[in-house]
Formats: C-alpha cells, structure tokens, sequence
C-alpha cells in the first residue's frame, strides 16, 4: 500500500504506513463504521477488500495485498481520534524529544480529576506504560511530562474524558527509518514547524543551528587557517622583528576570539539551565 485516504472527510485525511500498520487520526466525533478509503497499491498488485468500499473502522479494519507474484502483506488500518471541534477539549503535544514528551490539553472539564496513559504504538515500539492523573483548577489546562520513551518510538495516548485515542512519534531514529516527523530538524539553518505550530523549542533548535555554524563551519576554520598563515610568517621572518611581532599578534587575537566563542555558548548555556530550559538543541 502505498496511499490510504479518507477522500470524503473534510479536511482529507491520509493515513501513516508504517510496516504493517496504517494509523489515520479524524475528529473526534466522526462516524467511523461506515468510512470510505481511497487506496492505492504497487503496480500490478491487488488489495482485498477492495479500494473504495466502505468499512466499519471501529475495531480497525485488514488489509491484504496480493503481488503480481503471488506474495501477500497484510496490513491493519487503525482510527485514531484528535479533539478539534471548537470550543471543546484539545490535546497538543509539546517538546517532543528522542526520550519525553509534553502533553498538553485545554479546554478540560474544571476542577476535575483526569486520568491519561501513554503506551506504545505497537510492538514495533519497546513496551511501554505510564498512567497519569491530573486536576484541573478553574482553567481547565491539562500539563503532564511523559520520560523513558525510545527514540523513533510510535506512541498513543487517550484519556478519561473521551473515547479513542492519539498518537505521536518521539524524535530520533528507529529501525533505520527517520521517526521525527512531528518536530524535525530541516537542512540549512532552518527549523520546519510541527503540525501544532512553531515554539521556543523550534526557537532553540534554529539559535541551535547558528551556534554551531557561527563555531563549527567559520570560526574553527578560519581559526585554523589563521594560525597557520602566523606559523608561517613566524618561520619564514628570518629574524625580522616586526614579522615575528605581527604573527604573535595574529597568534593571541585568533586565542582571544576562539575564547571569547566559547565563553558566550557557556553563558548562554548555563542561563538557559538556570530558568529550567534543558533542551536537546544544546550541541557541544
């Protein structure tokens, strides 16, 4: 399979193949016994049921793709639900890193215990389990810190207040796949934007960027290049005491800015530690 679409829904929405499995996550609310998918398969190749026929999702629904050869894969198409309708609950997932994940949810119930859970996906993922309860005061803000995911892992979640569930890959890699498509790390000194909108972490992974281009990509280089061109002047002076004087000079000021380098990125590191912020995107 190589595309599973809900074309009748609105927004569309495609579902995430990954291996066996076909996660696609629809309003909360949404009629799911009689859903219509639009599904694409490899040349030559046939998929049972058939594209375009309805399905009951409520308990996931299988699929087999017939080769032209012969082999078949079976594959599991699963609904996930995400609470968007306005003015009711809704659940973003913040500062998503290889190992945590922030939770966090608005417009809950006020002054009210909720309970969440958080396990893996499927068995892709290594187990895991951790169960949450939180209460609301007045605002109905929801806040909770999920730890000891794996990296590249496929997670859900659900809570006490709805039926169906969500879920959220953590950043990193697993089985040789890139798994960071809710908060990646684009190329260039650019940071794309997860799904839920830029923030301070994407903030800090572009700051990231520069930092290490400002370090890594000029300053050492020209550092390096500098202290050869005085190396040389100091060789080749011959006793000239103005040349040997220009090349020390050279000498200490590449020291002082290479330094001066370091001790911004230790500031600025340790303010950031101090106020709590203990983010990936910090890179020496």
């Amino acid at each position: 399979i190589t595309h599973f679409v809900f074309t009748d829904l609105s927004p569309i929405v495609e579902g995430v193949i990954d291996n066996n499995s076909i996660s696609l996550t629809v309003p909360t609310g949404t009629n799911v016994t009689a859903l219509k998918p639009t599904i694409i398969v490899s040349p030559n190749a046939t998929i049972s049921p058939a594209s375009g026929v309805p399905q009951n999702f409520t308990n996931g629904v299988a699929y087999t793709v017939t080769a032209e050869n012969g082999m078949t894969k079976d594959y599991t198409a699963v609904i996930f639900f995400r609470d968007v309708i306005p003015g009711s609950m809704s659940i973003t997932l913040k500062d998503l890193t290889e190992t945590s994940a922030t939770i966090l949810g608005t417009n809950f119930p006020k002054n009210k215990e909720i309970s969440f859970d958080v396990t893996n996906y499927d068995s892709t993922t290594p187990t895991y389990t951790d169960y949450q309860t939180y209460t609301t005061d007045d605002t109905g803000i929801i806040l909770l810190q999920f730890y000891g995911l794996s990296p590249g892992g496929h997670y859900k979640y659900s809570h006490s207040e709805a039926t169906g569930s969500g879920s959220f890959w953590t950043k990193g890699t697993a089985g040789n796949k890139d798994k960071t498509n809710l908060s990646t790390s684009g190329g260039g000194l650019t940071a794309p934007c997860p799904e839920d909108g830029c923030g301070f972490n994407e903030l800090m992974i572009v700051i990231n960027k520069v930092i290490n281009f400002i370090i890594f990509v000029m300053a050492i280089p020209i550092a390096a290049i500098m202290f050869a061109y005085a190396g040389f002047m100091l060789v080749t002076s011959g006793g000239a005491s103005e040349q040997r004087t220009k090349a020390k000079s050279i000498f200490v000021s590449v020291a002082i800015g290479l330094a001066l380098a370091a001790a911004c990125w230790l500031i600025v590191h340790t303010l950031l530690s101090i106020v709590g912020y203990n983010g990936s995107w910090i890179g020496l």
